[in-house]
Protein backbone atom coordinates (compact mmCIF):
# COMPACT_ATOMS: atom_id res chain seq x y z
CA UNK A 1 0.00 0.00 0.00
CA UNK A 2 2.57 2.46 0.86
CA UNK A 3 4.27 1.65 -2.68
CA UNK A 4 0.63 2.64 -4.21
CA UNK A 5 0.46 5.80 -2.41
CA UNK A 6 4.08 6.85 -3.36
CA UNK A 7 3.19 6.14 -7.11
CA UNK A 8 -0.47 7.87 -7.14
CA UNK A 9 2.52 10.67 -5.23
CA UNK A 10 4.55 10.89 -7.91
CA UNK A 11 1.67 10.44 -10.60
CA UNK A 12 0.25 14.19 -8.94
CA UNK A 13 3.78 15.54 -9.25
CA UNK A 14 4.40 14.73 -12.62
CA UNK A 15 1.11 16.03 -13.88
CA UNK A 16 2.00 19.45 -12.06
CA UNK A 17 5.42 19.46 -13.73
CA UNK A 18 3.10 19.27 -17.25
CA UNK A 19 0.59 21.89 -16.38
CA UNK A 20 3.25 24.12 -15.05
CA UNK A 21 5.28 23.11 -18.60
CA UNK A 22 2.27 23.85 -20.86
CA UNK A 23 1.47 27.37 -18.94
CA UNK A 24 4.93 28.08 -19.62
CA UNK A 25 4.87 27.32 -22.94
CA UNK A 26 1.52 29.00 -23.59
CA UNK A 27 3.28 32.42 -22.62
CA UNK A 28 5.74 31.90 -24.66
CA UNK A 29 4.11 31.00 -27.82
CA UNK A 30 1.75 33.89 -27.28
CA UNK A 31 4.18 36.15 -26.44
CA UNK A 32 6.12 35.42 -29.92
CA UNK A 33 3.56 35.86 -31.75
CA UNK A 34 2.74 39.18 -29.90
CA UNK A 35 5.70 40.34 -31.13
CA UNK A 36 5.59 39.18 -34.45
CA UNK A 37 2.46 40.90 -34.93
CA UNK A 38 4.24 44.48 -33.43
CA UNK A 39 7.11 43.68 -36.08
CA UNK A 40 5.10 43.20 -39.04
CA UNK A 41 2.92 45.94 -38.47
CA UNK A 42 5.98 48.14 -37.67
CA UNK A 43 7.49 47.13 -41.05
CA UNK A 44 4.19 47.33 -42.81
CA UNK A 45 4.18 50.62 -41.58
CA UNK A 46 7.55 52.08 -42.70
CA UNK A 47 7.50 50.00 -45.96
CA UNK A 48 6.12 52.07 -49.13
CA UNK A 49 3.13 49.83 -49.27
CA UNK A 50 1.20 52.18 -47.59
CA UNK A 51 2.79 55.02 -49.20
CA UNK A 52 0.50 57.89 -49.91
CA UNK A 53 0.55 60.35 -53.26
CA UNK A 54 2.50 63.20 -52.62
CA UNK A 55 3.27 66.39 -54.77
CA UNK A 56 5.28 69.57 -54.96
CA UNK A 57 5.96 72.44 -57.36
CA UNK A 58 8.45 75.13 -57.79
CA UNK A 59 8.05 77.83 -60.07
CA UNK A 60 10.95 80.11 -60.62
CA UNK A 61 11.41 83.23 -62.90
CA UNK A 62 12.47 82.51 -66.10
CA UNK A 63 13.06 79.20 -65.63
CA UNK A 64 10.74 76.30 -65.82
CA UNK A 65 8.32 74.93 -63.07
CA UNK A 66 9.73 72.43 -61.62
CA UNK A 67 7.67 69.20 -60.13
CA UNK A 68 8.11 66.38 -58.07
CA UNK A 69 5.31 63.70 -57.09
CA UNK A 70 5.16 60.35 -56.45
CA UNK A 71 3.90 57.96 -58.63
CA UNK A 72 3.04 54.33 -58.62
CA UNK A 73 4.05 51.88 -61.25
CA UNK A 74 3.15 47.86 -61.17
CA UNK A 75 2.64 47.92 -57.50
CA UNK A 76 5.91 49.89 -56.91
CA UNK A 77 6.24 53.39 -55.76
CA UNK A 78 8.49 56.28 -57.30
CA UNK A 79 9.90 59.63 -56.70
CA UNK A 80 9.95 61.53 -60.06
CA UNK A 81 11.19 65.00 -60.48
CA UNK A 82 9.67 66.51 -63.63
CA UNK A 83 10.86 69.85 -66.03
CA UNK A 84 7.40 71.63 -67.35
CA UNK A 85 7.91 72.92 -70.91
CA UNK A 86 6.19 76.10 -71.87
CA UNK A 87 3.71 73.97 -74.08
CA UNK A 88 2.78 71.75 -70.31
CA UNK A 89 4.53 68.96 -71.21
CA UNK A 90 6.03 66.64 -68.29
CA UNK A 91 9.61 65.93 -69.06
CA UNK A 92 10.68 63.28 -65.84
CA UNK A 93 13.90 64.13 -64.88
CA UNK A 94 15.17 61.54 -62.41
CA UNK A 95 13.44 58.96 -60.31
CA UNK A 96 14.28 56.67 -57.48
CA UNK A 97 12.36 53.73 -56.03
CA UNK A 98 11.29 54.33 -52.93
CA UNK A 99 11.86 51.89 -49.45
CA UNK A 100 10.37 54.15 -46.86
CA UNK A 101 7.07 56.11 -46.68
CA UNK A 102 7.05 59.62 -47.14
CA UNK A 103 5.39 61.58 -45.29
CA UNK A 104 5.88 65.10 -47.05
CA UNK A 105 7.66 66.32 -49.56
CA UNK A 106 8.52 70.42 -50.06
CA UNK A 107 10.60 72.63 -52.31
CA UNK A 108 11.82 75.49 -50.58
CA UNK A 109 12.40 79.01 -51.63
CA UNK A 110 16.06 78.16 -53.37
CA UNK A 111 14.08 75.18 -55.48
CA UNK A 112 15.84 72.54 -53.69
CA UNK A 113 13.43 69.42 -52.97
CA UNK A 114 12.73 68.26 -49.44
CA UNK A 115 11.16 64.76 -48.41
CA UNK A 116 10.11 64.14 -44.68
CA UNK A 117 10.38 60.61 -43.37
CA UNK A 118 10.13 58.84 -40.05
CA UNK A 119 9.68 62.72 -38.74
CA UNK A 120 12.93 63.72 -39.92
CA UNK A 121 13.53 65.96 -43.44
CA UNK A 122 16.03 65.56 -45.45
CA UNK A 123 17.26 67.62 -48.49
CA UNK A 124 17.50 65.81 -51.83
CA UNK A 125 20.07 66.50 -54.45
CA UNK A 126 19.09 66.58 -58.72
CA UNK A 127 19.54 62.64 -58.67
CA UNK A 128 17.16 62.57 -55.62
CA UNK A 129 19.61 60.86 -53.17
CA UNK A 130 19.95 62.10 -49.71
CA UNK A 131 22.54 64.74 -49.77
CA UNK A 132 21.91 66.20 -46.08
CA UNK A 133 19.71 65.99 -43.25
CA UNK A 134 17.38 69.14 -42.30
CA UNK A 135 16.34 69.21 -38.50
CA UNK A 136 16.88 72.41 -39.35
CA UNK A 137 14.27 73.09 -42.14
CA UNK A 138 11.21 75.25 -41.83
CA UNK A 139 8.47 75.76 -44.01
CA UNK A 140 9.35 79.41 -44.75
CA UNK A 141 7.28 78.90 -48.27
CA UNK A 142 4.05 78.19 -46.67
CA UNK A 143 1.15 77.94 -49.26
CA UNK A 144 -1.09 81.05 -50.16
CA UNK A 145 -3.93 79.03 -50.78
CA UNK A 146 -6.39 76.53 -49.12
CA UNK A 147 -7.54 73.75 -51.31
CA UNK A 148 -11.11 71.66 -50.29
CA UNK A 149 -12.70 68.85 -50.90
CA UNK A 150 -15.95 67.64 -50.83
CA UNK A 151 -17.62 64.49 -51.29
CA UNK A 152 -20.98 64.44 -52.53
CA UNK A 153 -23.35 61.79 -54.32
CA UNK A 154 -20.45 60.18 -55.58
CA UNK A 155 -18.77 62.49 -56.72
CA UNK A 156 -16.13 65.12 -55.26
CA UNK A 157 -16.15 68.77 -55.54
CA UNK A 158 -12.71 70.21 -54.99
CA UNK A 159 -11.69 74.34 -54.90
CA UNK A 160 -9.12 76.52 -54.34
CA UNK A 161 -9.09 79.77 -52.94
CA UNK A 162 -6.45 82.36 -52.32
CA UNK A 163 -6.98 85.34 -50.04
CA UNK A 164 -10.87 84.24 -49.53
CA UNK A 165 -11.27 84.41 -53.94
CA UNK A 166 -12.29 81.43 -55.35
CA UNK A 167 -8.97 80.52 -57.76
CA UNK A 168 -11.08 77.13 -59.15
CA UNK A 169 -13.50 74.37 -58.07
CA UNK A 170 -14.03 71.52 -60.53
CA UNK A 171 -16.28 67.94 -60.05
CA UNK A 172 -14.31 64.93 -59.80
CA UNK A 173 -15.04 61.17 -60.92
CA UNK A 174 -11.71 60.32 -58.50
CA UNK A 175 -10.83 61.90 -55.01
CA UNK A 176 -8.26 64.64 -55.47
CA UNK A 177 -5.68 64.84 -52.97
CA UNK A 178 -3.46 67.30 -53.53
CA UNK A 179 -2.62 70.35 -56.19
CA UNK A 180 -0.18 73.11 -56.82
CA UNK A 181 0.06 75.93 -59.44
CA UNK A 182 2.34 75.47 -62.24
CA UNK A 183 2.79 79.25 -62.93
CA UNK A 184 3.46 82.13 -61.62
CA UNK A 185 -0.09 83.70 -62.37
CA UNK A 186 -1.59 80.67 -60.72
CA UNK A 187 -3.30 80.37 -63.74
CA UNK A 188 -2.16 76.43 -64.58
CA UNK A 189 -2.61 74.04 -61.56
CA UNK A 190 -1.82 69.90 -61.38
CA UNK A 191 -4.16 67.98 -59.66
CA UNK A 192 -2.88 64.93 -57.36
CA UNK A 193 -5.57 62.25 -57.14
CA UNK A 194 -5.79 59.43 -54.63
CA UNK A 195 -4.99 56.55 -57.38
CA UNK A 196 -1.39 58.47 -58.34
CA UNK A 197 -3.49 59.41 -61.76
CA UNK A 198 -2.86 63.63 -62.39
CA UNK A 199 -4.66 65.73 -64.43
CA UNK A 200 -4.60 69.78 -65.60
CA UNK A 201 -6.89 72.11 -64.34
CA UNK A 202 -7.10 76.30 -65.52
CA UNK A 203 -8.10 78.64 -62.77
CA UNK A 204 -11.41 80.40 -63.49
Amino acid sequence: MTVMLGNVSETKQSRRIRVTLIIVLVFIVGGAILFQNQLLHHLGSSSSENQKPLMASHIPSNHNTKVAMIRKREGDFYLVSYDVQADNKFVAVEYTPLDLIITELMYDEKGNLWMKRKGEWSRLNEELKVQDSGAGFEKNNEKKYSFKVLEENGKYRGSVKQSSQSVWEQDFEQKPVSTVPLDEGRELWIVLFDNFNTTIMKSS
